[in-house]
């Protein structure tokens, strides 16, 4: 599995606006990039907006190309980690100003966290489970690739709220328009 030979394109799909990015392809450093900067740079609210917008954007592509379900490959879960915040409820980080930084979780937080502990690799994952796994992906208490190699669909989840989709059935007008109305951007470098 993971194999891409199939994969013709790659899209990179993100939050980031185009006019955003230096000559050089960086991203303005105003612009947050990571879970923990909600209630730091952005409210919990807009978050889940940004959030939503992403599970929408995949949700529509996965309903695009008939797929019933993802697998996750190369999961990887920091348990450890998890049952820490768990417990505690909270993370302390320090931030890359060296200011020491609580980060509170909510209960959709423990929820997630809690159901990511369950999660296997090579595990098919629902339609219904996918908002969920995503959030999990988003949030970075996972880190894997979803996959349906039948339906030749792959979304990958670098980090810093960039999400690479691998296709080959799916029209690219049709493709851009799924972004667009999701107020999020494709290949937004470019």
């Amino acid at each position: 599995m993971n194999n891409l030979r199939w994969a013709r394109q790659c899209f990179e799909i993100a939050k980031y606006k185009p006019w955003l990015y230096s000559n050089s392809k960086y991203l303005d450093s105003t612009e947050w990039t990571d879970y923990y900067a909600v209630g730091e740079r952005i409210s919990y609210e807009q978050y889940e907006i940004i959030e939503k917008q992403y599970i929408n954007v995949i949700m529509s592509i996965v309903d695009s190309s008939n797929c019933k379900y993802l697998t996750l490959v190369c999961l990887s879960i920091y348990e450890k980690e998890l049952n820490k915040n768990i417990r505690n409820k909270k993370e302390v980080y320090t931030s890359h100003d060296n200011k020491r930084i609580v980060f509170n979780f909510n209960d959709t937080d423990l929820f997630l966290m809690k159901k990511a502990l369950f999660l296997k690799n090579h595990q098919r994952v629902s339609k219904k489970e996918l908002p969920n796994v995503v959030k999990m992906l988003l949030r970075c208490y996972i880190f894997a690739t979803l996959v349906n190699e039948s339906k030749k669909l792959q979304f990958e989840f670098p980090g810093n709220y960039y999400m690479w989709l691998h296709c080959t059935n799916l029209d690219l007008n049709h493709l851009k328009s799924i972004v667009k109305n999701n107020d999020l951007y494709l290949n937004p470098r470019d």
